[in-house]
């Protein structure tokens, strides 16, 4: 009965939503996420701070896109009781908190820029606030009053974690680098020092967490509930974790296409495009095998998104590290048989 009252209350768009839910969920993060990335070229130039807030809001598009598609799949219903709105005042204020962390750190030169002179002005400090009120309202969804959506989203704020895989998210690829840079020194290869490097210990510490935590609650770590909390489940339903890695990589690369327009990185679309298609393959298989190994530990994933974003900033690298991270990727593929459908 809460089936049917759902669907007449969704129409159109509850039956698109679960006839085409993977469609439903790309067409809610594309337009999401281009309309404000898209927005923000104006600005580039004349108010950076004003396009990274922008930018910050678009970010969140295939967390939205997630949460989104699964309301529609089960009826829209807005939860404005008072333990939610709570959840969603605590946590805006602690991404607050946190980028207010980042601006007092100001410009860190070779490691994370800022506009050397940023406009702190009205619409950027409105922006601002509502880009971490996106971020809370899709964190907060881990505690939502619509089931449909708790089952896919509880793990952002887990109960209870796997902490064989937290511990293996968060030091796997520092491992990785640490042995690539010891076989690099031994035969002698080229080796390429750390951003961080420049800094005293005790910099180098703080710039890395607060940048830690700044990448997996506003930047890129918050992609993890659209990517793989809700696409990746989808396609495996039809494909194999390897043929469902390589669809989600596509389409998270074509995703990032208007920040290369709009400022946000500094190399040309063709040349990021490119080269990000290079690391992105892997990234994305490897996101997969633990998607699936942690039985899809949303904050696991989280954190090795951000382990794999910025971990390179603070040990040396070399020619080495590449030849043994895509060598691990070969042997999960094989070892538990990605290229074949799972039950």
């Amino acid at each position: 009965m809460n089936t049917n009252s759902s669907s007449n209350k969704g129409g159109l768009l509850f039956s698109l939503s679960n006839s085409y839910p993977v469609s439903t969920f790309l067409l809610i993060t594309f337009i999401w996420s281009w309309l404000f990335w898209i927005a923000a070229i104006p600005f580039s130039d004349d108010n950076p701070a004003l396009m990274m807030a922008i930018t910050f809001i678009g970010g969140y598009g295939p967390a939205l896109g997630s949460v989104l598609t699964l309301q529609l799949q089960s009826g829209i219903k807005i939860d404005l009781s008072r333990k939610r709105l709570q959840l969603i005042g605590i946590i805006f204020l602690m991404l607050l908190g946190i980028m207010s962390l980042r601006m007092w750190a100001g410009e860190i030169p070779h490691y994370d820029t800022l506009s050397e002179d940023p406009l702190i002005s009205v619409p950027v400090i409105v922006l601002g606030f509502f880009a971490f009120l996106t971020g809370a309202f899709v964190i907060s969804s881990a505690r939502s009053s619509n089931q449909h959506v708790r089952a896919t989203m509880q793990s952002l704020i887990p109960s209870d974690i796997s902490w064989f895989w937290l511990i293996f998210v968060l030091f796997f690829l520092a491992s990785l680098y640490l042995i690539s840079w010891g076989l690099a020194a031994l035969f002698g290869l080229n080796i390429s020092p750390a951003p961080l490097s420049e800094y005293s210990p005790l910099q180098a510490t703080y710039l890395f967490i607060i940048t830690f935590i700044v990448t997996a609650l506003i930047r890129g770590g918050m992609e993890e509930p659209g990517w793989r909390g809700f696409m990746l489940p989808e396609l495996q339903k039809k494909y194999s974790p390897l043929v469902a890695s390589v669809i989600i990589a596509f389409f998270w690369d074509a995703w990032h296409i208007p920040l290369h327009l709009n400022g946000f990185y500094s190399s040309g679309l063709v040349e990021g495009m490119v080269g990000r298609s290079i690391i992105i393959i892997p990234a994305s298989i490897l996101l997969t095998w633990v998607y699936n190994k942690s039985q899809g530990q949303l904050l696991v994933l989280v954190i090795l998104h951000t382990t794999i974003n910025i971990v390179g900033t603070a040990i040396p690298s070399s020619i080495v590290y590449p030849v043994l991270s895509i060598s691990f990727i070969l042997f999960i593929v094989f070892k538990d048989k990605m290229y074949l459908k799972q039950r």
